[in-house]
């Protein structure tokens, strides 16, 4: 299982709390240990892409990888010049799966118009295609992961790899191996204060990309994180990368500090000039302001806030299909789903509490 099905298992391993913990147990391997393909294949692979014998690539290589995910898999390695790599290849066909089945469903604007009458479909459909063609994209992916390194070179605590071009093509990503541990490794093993401690790093990467450089990392999914002994975070796959205006950023803090003042006028105004509500489309103001109050409830008020898993597996109820008929989904919002179903998620598993009213103030009142 590769491509759309298997993404779609990764993010059902850690975000749906009504599944049995059997089912999510079994489906949490897709998130780092996909089964692999042959060594012989990534052989073939390597030397395809990047013209060159392996022995001219590398010094070393194990064939064992690291991980195998949805798109490909990793394997460690060492350059010619000592420097230690992983290169993520591609399975191949994988591009042309996902092709096709992007072709089966080119009805799918149809579809959702018809689950979804008070949403602009064309535009939904549009944009899920665009992110899943970008994910099979490596040279935009090693273009992605070179802007998130330089945006966060020099943080204390966060860590993006380092791309090498040189040794990348569009289905071959080279970079920088980091040691450290996977996401439920570091649960089981970290303290109160180091889960503390990686709460903050992961909200300052997500929220800081987002509202300050105008970037969003959309696949927030515990296969994406390393964990390290001196607290920082590495952060991994930038295949999925939303570039959002500057001018959608200010109506996202206009809307989320209209509720956190509790100004519904300001609110009622901001979801129809964002399109939330389309014109002579059908308004339930309470319905609409108690759905986005759900998801500001961690920053709404100026106090501790528990992420439990109780009030992560609300967002099925929140998000069911009933309610998302309701409103439009402007493709700008779509990725933001993503915090609602993979950052909560995560955030649950660390046990975060803290008073993220405080820690979000600068995104709310920006200078």
């Amino acid at each position: 299982m590769k491509g759309v099905a298997m993404k779609l298992g990764q993010i059902l391993s850690f975000a749906d709390e009504s599944l049995p913990p059997q089912a999510k147990e079994a489906l949490r391997g897709l998130q780092q240990d996909a089964p692999p393909m042959d060594f012989a294949l990534v052989r073939t692979a390597l030397e395809g892409e990047l013209r060159r014998p392996l022995s001219k690539l590398v010094s070393w290589i194990d064939e064992e990888p690291l991980a195998a995910a949805s798109i490909g898999q990793v394997h460690r390695a060492r350059l010619h010049d000592g420097r230690q790599v992983v290169f993520k290849v591609q399975y191949p066909g994988v591009e042309e799966a996902i092709e096709a089945d992007l072709r089966l469903s080119n009805n799918l604007a149809g579809i959702i118009g018809m689950f979804m009458p008070n949403a602009e479909a064309t535009p939904i459909a549009a944009e899920l295609a665009e992110r899943l063609r970008e994910e099979v994209d490596y040279e935009r992916e090693l273009e992605n992961q070179a802007l998130f390194h330089r945006l966060w070179e020099g943080h204390p605590l966060i860590r993006v790899p380092q791309v090498y071009p040189e040794h990348s093509s569009r289905r071959v990503l080279c970079q920088e191996f980091r040691r450290g541990l996977r996401f439920y490794d570091f649960v089981a093993q970290a303290s109160a204060d180091e889960k503390a401690l990686a709460v903050f790093v992961l909200n300052d990467f997500v929220f800081d990309s987002m509202h300050r450089h105008h970037v969003f990392n959309g696949d927030p999914h515990p296969g994406n994180y390393l964990f390290h002994e001196d607290g920082t975070v590495s952060f991994l796959d930038f295949g999925c990368i939303k570039y959002f205006r500057p001018g959608f950023i200010a109506q996202v803090q206009a809307l989320n500090r209209a509720i956190v003042e509790d100004d519904r006028e300001a609110f009622d105004g901001l979801v129809r000039e964002m399109q939330i509500i389309l014109e002579g489309r059908p308004y339930d103001r309470d319905f609409t302001w108690s759905f986005f109050r759900y998801h500001a409830a961690p920053f709404a008020d100026d106090g501790l806030f528990h992420f439990t898993k109780e009030y992560v597996a609300q967002a099925k109820d929140v998000m069911s299909l009933s309610n998302i008929r309701r409103l439009n989904l402007p493709p700008e919002l779509l990725l933001f789903n993503r915090i609602t179903f993979g950052l909560n998620a995560i955030f649950a598993e660390l046990d975060a509490e803290a008073n993220f009213h405080q820690l979000y103030r600068r995104y709310l009142y920006p200078q």
